[in-house]
């Protein structure tokens, strides 16, 4: 099954992107509230990770694509029962960590 594959990439790729925007998230905290210097570096390493990363916009185009596809068959309709929906949550879970982190940024910079 392409599609129970697909998920599961899409799945550790959107988990290491909303796992850059938790740290980033934590480190512009520690620096920013209690002055820690030492955590710049990795925010602004975690930046790279969060910012300049399309892979859940991508692996969501191919998920949707490679279900489109076996949706049709009855037997994978069936193999990939309601496991589909992580189609759709992931791209949400990942915009809601992208506007914290996004928010984070703008917030503690001053502004854009």
């Amino acid at each position: 099954m392409k599609t129970l594959r697909g998920l599961k990439i899409s799945s550790i790729v959107n988990g290491i992107f909303c796992f850059f925007c938790i740290v980033f998230i934590i480190c512009m905290i520690l620096s920013h509230h209690f002055g820690i210097k030492v955590v710049a570096a990795i925010y602004v390493t975690a930046t790279i990770g969060w910012m300049f990363n399309p892979m859940p916009i991508i692996s969501f185009m191919l998920c949707r694509r490679l279900y489109s596809m076996e949706r049709c068959s009855p037997e994978a309709r069936q193999l990939i029962g309601k496991k589909y929906i992580w189609i759709y949550i992931w791209p949400v879970i990942s915009v809601l960590f992208y506007f914290a982190a996004m928010g984070c940024l703008v917030d503690f910079t001053g502004g854009v």
